[in-house]
């Protein structure tokens, strides 16, 4: 009898071993299906979310391209003081196929293949609806109303926008319009047509503009809106009619740019002046969601810029973004009870920078210029060089 239940013991102890070794040699599978997706909410969201990371930015700093300067330097209102920066490559020439100047061609393909994947997804997904939700105080649908079709516009606006900066950079690009099977031969496109993909942002723009909110509360602000979409269509319009796209001159295209541009303007004076110029100029600097701009996403907080960009004799001051004389003598000078032309030639240079524009101090740090920056121990200094 013992040797039986010994036995037993042994067999069973063999069962369990076996099971729990064939338990922990599963490998391990994080990957979701597409039906997952589908059935959760957050995942829903999250692929869309996601598509607004991929809009077209440079990660090293702000406004600028590859870190160092900011866009002015590649115009004839600034300079870059160092000579093996991005910016400074590209306003030398030294740019082409093997020396890619802002790069956005991966990170915008990869956010409208997150757009299209969504679109794909989104009218079989139980889990966002198209209810209507009203303001219990104004009675007016809220942003939370026919989330399904708002979400929709969403990755429509995004796609076109992506479009619209691929072109700009590359003019005919192919055009993916579907989520493509990950095939070399099926990636093997042509590229289409500059105009033939201007049709189809327009198209997405108006689509779009027909579903996205005016404006959001401050929790979700940052999402597209009905006027970034009016926007991005006149936009993409002004630039199809200019000489470099329409070197015919058609007419009708700036007749079509014209018509964008007043509906853009139209919908803000219908919306309280939604849009609108700051009475102080410098604030549009210092306002996360301000008047004077129609769209603008989140980020994380960051201090580069003024690393970047302020003179070297300040703290971590790399001075980077230099103003030329052009771009100063640009500046009004008040004479009188009035601003004028400043004329360089009948001023002197102590008094160049007496009587200007406001705007000039906003805009210039100049030689004894105030600099006040908690970037800086928040101390008030005085400016012994010039910069941006």
């Amino acid at each position: 009898m013992k040797r039986y239940i010994f036995n037993i013991v042994i067999f069973l102890f063999g069962v369990s071993f076996c099971s729990c070794e064939s338990m922990l040699e599963k490998e391990f599978d994080d990957t979701l299906t597409i039906d997952q997706v589908k059935q959760d909410i957050d995942l829903m969201s999250g692929l869309l979310w996601a598509a607004y990371s991929d809009l077209p930015r440079n990660d090293a700093s702000f406004n600028c391209i590859g870190g160092d300067a900011m866009l002015d330097c590649a115009t004839d209102d600034g300079m870059e003081s160092s000579i093996s920066s991005e910016i400074h490559k590209m306003t030398k020439g030294a740019w082409g196929p093997t020396q890619v100047i802002d790069d956005q061609w991966s990170r915008l393909y990869s956010g409208i293949r997150k757009c299209q994947l969504f679109l794909s997804c989104i009218d079989e997904s139980p889990v966002i609806s198209n209810n209507e939700i009203l303001d219990p105080i104004t009675g007016k649908p809220t942003e939370n109303s026919n989330m399904r079709e708002r979400m929709k516009s969403e990755a429509l606006f995004l796609q076109a926008f992506m479009y619209a900066e691929l072109i700009k950079r590359y003019r005919d690009v192919p055009f993916v319009n579907s989520v493509l099977d990950p095939d070399p031969e099926v990636l093997d496109m042509p590229r289409t047509s500059y105009h033939v993909i201007v049709d189809s942002i327009v198209s997405w723009c108006d689509e779009a503009a027909l579903h996205l909110p005016n404006t959001y509360s401050s929790s979700t602000k940052g999402h597209a809106t009905r006027g970034a979409a009016l926007m991005l269509k006149s936009r993409v319009l002004l630039y199809a009619a200019s000489p470099l796209n329409n070197p015919t001159n058609d007419r009708e295209k700036w007749k079509s740019a014209a018509d964008a541009a007043m509906d853009v303007i139209t919908f803000s004076e219908t919306n309280r002046d939604v849009y609108k110029l700051n009475a102080t100029f410098a604030n549009v600097f210092s306002s996360v969601y301000d008047p004077e701009i129609i769209f603008a996403c989140q980020y994380q907080n960051r201090n580069d810029v003024e690393f970047m960009n302020v003179p070297n004799g300040f703290s971590k001051g790399n001075g980077h973004t230099n103003p030329t004389q052009d771009l100063v003598d640009a500046f009004e000078v008040k004479v009188g009870d009035k601003y004028v032309p400043y004329d360089p030639e009948t001023m002197n240079d102590d008094q160049m920078y007496q009587n200007r524009d406001p705007r000039l101090a906003a805009t210039v740090l100049y030689i004894w210029g105030v600099i006040r920056s908690g970037f800086f121990g928040g101390l008030r200094k005085r400016a012994k060089s010039v910069c941006l």
